[in-house]
């Protein structure tokens, strides 16, 4: 292949003008995630769980005002039960 001095200008221009093109296309790339319709589901509710409180304080400080007045009564036969559910006994 024969290139003359024009047409070595016209390749130069060529590669100079598609150098910086294809360093701006990889400038703009940026990484990103698409999440699935449940892949999304499952953030929405891990969000929802995360705002939820892990020890409830209200309950437990009504629980203990109970224990301390002498009023939280236990239901032995209830605590037995829900045991034996759990499969400690």
């Amino acid at each position: 292949m024969r290139i003359s001095r024009v047409d070595f200008k016209n390749v130069v221009e060529l590669y100079t003008k598609a150098i910086p093109s294809v360093a701006r296309i990889e400038k703009s790339k940026t990484d990103e995630v698409v999440l699935t319709e449940s892949g999304q589901e499952i953030l929405k509710l891990r969000k929802k769980l995360a705002e939820i409180p892990e020890v409830r304080e209200e309950l437990v400080s009504k629980i203990k005002e109970k224990i301390l007045s002498g009023e939280y009564q236990i239901d032995v036969e209830k605590l037995a039960a829900k045991l034996k559910e759990w499969g400690e006994f």
